[in-house]
């Protein structure tokens, strides 16, 4: 065992206890199938005595309905039965094919098969015997209406024949609605009557030629209905009989059924004590390994953890004794963590003979640590007192260049005043330059929009001269058209009567020449006008052309000066361009020498201040360097406590 790492060992136990687990867990399943499955046989035995006992149950309903109104309820009745005896067979054939039936079960089984078929072929006869019942009824019935028919004719001495005739048929009526042996000892009694009262009938006809036959014929037609009534009641006796084989039958098949139950029952029983048995004896071995297991892991694995504890309490409480080694026994989990815990022992006592070397030249370190401390702490303070004059010297030097500056940046400023006013001259002369230009183009558009503009007038003019011509041609027209219709208006009045239509038109006409003589007339007057406006029209616009003329030489002259003027002041804006950047690259450097000697100035400062702060450092250091002597001691003691 102690060659077994851990794991092993744990999982050694485990794997009894998972054992005893899957044993009993699959007696519990293999209990459980066998349970079942009996249950499902049982099951479907029950089922098998539902759908029989439903079967027998709508029998009894195909019988009860035996009567006219009942028919179309037997008819469902027997279908019924018949569906559910199908599914009876075919269930007890679901069980046949089990392959898990005792012998005893599949004999019983293979008996109710029998029992069933036989329940259906009696139930096929009554049936069939009911359908024989239902046919001859129509025929029996028939020949009641010929017996009736055939004493209607004979009239004399028929009295007796209605009187059992009457009871006769009502009792065959009755039995028809329910068939008992009672009803048929009554019809036999009231037939017997009735074939008696037909007989003395014929006795006192027979002597009658046109009677006789008539008699003859009734008796042989009552014989004929007696025959087909005692038929009918053969077949209930047949029914009768079928339905005792029915109720034998449905006893032995409950028999075997009940049987089937009974086995199926006692081996769930013997299955359920033979499972809990199992069960048991499973969780008893179970128990046992558990507890084997458990004392086996405690020994194996909590004694060796027990014997480490004890060791490294032993090492706790032996005052820092590191020479102190674990004992190794095994070559488990537990094992290896005794031998790197005894490496770590090891490895602890060298550490801690090489902190008490080190602890040693930290002591002698520390002390020439001190005393250049304090060197350096006089040096610092030298440097801080020189630093602080040349701190005084840069700053007058610094006040200096700062007044300098300021004259440089009057100056600076003063000359881009200049130089802006100079551009702005100059873009303002450039501007009015482009205008100028501008103007000139505009101008010299306008002469030639004048040019149009007269040559427009005076195609207005030529039109309105083409225009007046026409108006003398219409003027004409209807001066010609007022002569036409003064003499149209003669000739109607010549005419008498018969020219009054005519007259009127002329008339009409004559209004209408007159009207369009005054339209032209006013047309040619507004001709006249716009023609004048023309001529004149053209002398004003001639005049705005010469005047537009004047002002395009005088602006072009504006734009060749301006040109001029420009060249002139861009020369000047570049002058003093140039100069304000002198300047201003002079300005410049006195701001950087002044920023220069500022941060000079503010480096010593700083200088100085780093070299007090030194100072203040160099006295810490001192100080800790005693106290890293001290600790260097104090370490040394403490190392001493180990026994290495």
């Amino acid at each position: 065992m102690k060659k077994f790492s851990l794991g092993m060992k744990i999982g050694v136990a485990f794997l009894f206890v998972l054992i005893c687990t899957i044993v009993v867990g699959l007696a519990g399943y293999l209990a459980l199938g066998n349970v079942l499955a009996k249950t499902a046989l049982n099951q479907e035995v029950n089922a098998t005595r539902s759908l029989f006992a439903d079967a027998r149950e709508h029998v009894s309903r195909f019988i009860l309905y035996g009567y006219n109104e009942g028919r179309q309820k037997q008819d469902e009745a027997r279908q019924h039965v018949l569906e559910t005896l199908e599914k009876c067979h075919e269930a007890l054939s679901t069980i046949q094919e089990r392959s898990d039936l005792p012998d005893e079960v599949q004999r019983e089984v293979k008996m109710v098969v029998l029992q069933l078929e036989a329940y259906s072929t009696a139930f096929d006869r009554i049936a069939e015997a009911e359908k024989n019942k239902t046919d001859a009824v129509p025929q029996i019935m028939a020949g009641f209406d010929k017996v009736k028919a055939l004493y209607e004719k004979g009239k004399l001495f028929v009295d007796d024949i209605i009187l059992t005739y009457g009871v006769f048929r009502s009792d065959v009526e009755g039995y028809f609605q329910r068939n008992t042996n009672t009803r048929w000892k009554e019809i036999l009694q009231t037939r017997a009557a009735t074939r008696k009262a037909i007989l003395d009938w014929n006795e006192k006809v027979s002597s009658s030629d046109s009677l006789a036959p008539i008699g003859k014929q009734m008796l042989a037609t009552f014989d004929t209905l007696n025959e087909q009534l005692s038929q009918y009641n053969i077949e209930f006796s047949q029914q009768t009989v079928e339905q005792s084989r029915m109720a034998s039958i449905q006893e032995g098949l409950w028999s075997s059924v009940n049987a089937i139950e009974t086995i199926a029952l006692q081996q769930m029983q013997k299955i359920k004590q033979l499972s809990m048995t199992v069960i048991i004896v499973s969780v008893i071995a179970a128990v046992l390994l558990g507890i084997v297991s458990a004392v086996l892991s405690t020994r194996v694995i909590v004694g060796p953890i027990q014997r480490v504890a004890a060791s490294l309490k032993d090492i706790a409480e032996g005052e820092g004794d590191l020479t102190v080694r674990l004992d190794i026994r095994s070559n488990d989990e537990i094992g290896n963590l005794a031998h790197w815990f005894n490496m770590f022992i090891e490895n602890m006592g060298k550490l801690m003979a090489q902190i008490s070397g080190s602890a040693q030249k930290l002591s002698t370190s520390s002390v020439d640590f001190s005393r250049i401390a304090q060197q350096m702490s006089l040096g610092i303070e030298q440097m801080s007192s020189k630093s602080k004059d040349v701190a005084a010297a840069t700053e007058e030097m610094s006040a200096n260049m700062v007044s300098v500056a300021a004259a440089s940046e009057q100056a600076s400023t003063n000359v881009n005043m200049v130089t802006t006013a100079t551009d702005s001259m100059s873009d303002r002369i450039g501007e009015i330059a482009n205008k100028s230009d501008k103007a000139q183009y505009i101008t010299q558009r306008a002469v030639e929009r004048g040019k149009i503009t007269v040559e427009q007038v005076n195609e207005l003019g030529r039109a309105a001269a083409d225009i007046s011509k026409v108006t003398e041609v219409i003027i004409e027209i209807s001066e010609q058209t007022n002569l036409l219709a003064l003499n149209a208006t003669i000739e109607a009045a010549r005419a008498g009567e018969a020219g009054k239509g005519f007259a009127v038109v002329a008339n009409e006409i004559k209004e209408l020449a007159t009207q369009t003589a005054t339209a032209t007339g006013d047309i040619r007057a507004k001709i006249d006008g716009i023609q004048n406006s023309t001529d004149k029209t053209v002398v004003e616009i001639n005049g705005i052309m010469k005047v537009i003329y004047e002002v395009n030489q005088i602006v072009a002259q504006i734009a060749k000066d301006t040109v001029e003027q420009s060249t002139s002041t861009q020369e000047i804006a570049s002058n003093v361009s140039e100069a304000s950047q002198g300047i201003q690259v002079v300005n410049q450097n006195v701001a950087q020498s002044s920023v220069v000697s500022t941060d000079i100035a503010q480096i010593i400062s700083e200088v100085s201040s780093e070299a007090s702060e030194m100072a203040e450092n160099s006295h810490i250091i001192n100080e800790n360097a005693t106290l890293l002597s001290q600790m260097a001691e104090q370490l040394n003691g403490l190392v001493r406590c180990f026994k290495i």
